[in-house]
């Protein structure tokens, strides 16, 4: 009994220790018609959780992220590569939470060709964007019939209709690009799509990066250790893996 009224005169008289108040944590991150964003958002919720955060996510277009990173406006963002046009007003958390980029040969479902290795390439015709470069071997190799786009969706759409033979780009900004595509035409694309054997896969590593105006600066060991658990433990390549499986769309090599 007199336990129960001791707990009850601390409880009314506000004794007891509120819980300890939650830090604000601001991510810029692209707009939400760009599916990466997806997984990012995961990302950052989570580790909201492991600094205990509150998550804001502000929705922004790539030069507005730019500048409010700059002006500290917003404390954080994902899939930074460490350019330097970023350094100067970024810091780069030293894990990274993808390694590898590739850059893969899309094509039609049935289709008669095959891209194993590098000479199948030889007597195709390969959807490629002006002013883009892919890779050396690609790029330098006279061999190659290049049929040349403004952009890759023209590429693609040439590749439904059957007018090039395949597409080549980076894997990850092909699924922004064929869901952009199914969600304006109202059509599935992705199952009429596939991903040939050959590919090249360079070192690219992808950042969280703080804006060097954020306070979480001032708690920089806390943001590398939490970030750095997440990927050791898997929990970040789940949330990558779940978002390409969910889209049908293999899991490319990124670690």
């Amino acid at each position: 009994m007199k336990g129960f009224v001791t707990a009850l005169f601390l409880f009314i008289f506000g004794i007891v220790s509120p819980a300890p108040a939650q830090d604000e944590l601001t991510f810029a991150m692209l707009p939400e018609t760009n599916p990466m964003v997806v997984f990012k958002r995961d990302i950052a919720l989570l580790l909201g959780k492991r600094l205990n955060a509150a998550v804001t996510i502000v929705h922004v277009p790539p030069k507005r992220r730019y500048t409010s990173l700059q002006t500290g406006d917003c404390d954080m963002s994902l899939g930074l590569l460490k350019t330097t046009a970023y350094t100067d007003f970024v810091y780069f958390v030293s894990t990274p939470y993808q390694r590898k980029a590739n850059k893969v040969f899309f094509l039609l479902k049935g289709s008669d060709a095959t891209i194993n290795r590098h000479e199948d390439l030889h007597g195709l015709t390969i959807g490629t964007v002006r002013g883009k470069r892919t890779f050396p071997e690609f790029d330098d190799d006279a061999r190659i019939e290049k049929d040349i786009s403004n952009d890759l969706e023209s590429n693609f759409r040439k590749l439904l209709l059957g007018r090039v033979d395949a597409v080549v780009t980076q894997d990850s900004t092909a699924v922004e690009i064929i869901s952009e595509m199914e969600r304006s035409d109202k059509k599935n694309y992705r199952d009429k799509l596939v991903i040939a054997d050959y590919k090249y896969t360079s070192e690219n590593p992808v950042f969280l990066g703080i804006s060097k105006k954020s306070p979480w600066m001032k708690k920089i060991d806390q943001v590398e250790k939490a970030f750095k658990e997440m990927v050791q433990s898997g929990e970040t390549d789940e949330m990558i893996e779940r978002y390409y499986k969910d889209r049908n769309m293999r899991v490319p090599d990124y670690r």
